[in-house]
């Protein structure tokens, strides 16, 4: 990643969606401005950027829409499917790369009961 670490967009991202809230947007709409604000183009340079923008994009329909959208989990396959393990490897700590994993499993996991709009 060559403009963020980890932490630092993973934090940006969640203190965006909260500045959304308190600047009078409802949750879905301070969501989407999050989901624009935060991937980068072009794509193919900020793979990984747009990966963890997706997952904790994702993370916050769940948390506070209980349902994500068909197009959200369709750019979210797609992104996957363009990284693989040594270029993540490459990217990130190996910490980051378990936890991006982790959080990988546990969307994939949620998104087999998740309602899908």
């Amino acid at each position: 990643m060559k403009n963020w670490n980890y932490e630092e967009l993973v934090n940006e991202i969640n203190e965006s969606y909260k500045l959304g809230l308190e600047q009078g947007r409802d949750k879905l709409q301070s969501i989407g401005c999050v989901s624009e604000d935060y991937f980068f183009y072009p794509e193919d340079e900020n793979l990984v950027e747009n990966l963890i923008s997706l997952i904790e994009t994702i993370k916050l329909c769940i948390e506070h829409l209980n349902y994500v959208f068909n197009t959200t989990i369709e750019i979210f396959q797609k992104q996957k499917s363009l990284i693989n393990k040594e270029f993540l490897s490459s990217e990130l700590t190996s910490d980051e790369v378990e936890k991006l994993n982790s959080d990988i499993i546990q969307i994939d996991k949620k998104l087999k009961t998740l309602q899908v709009k």
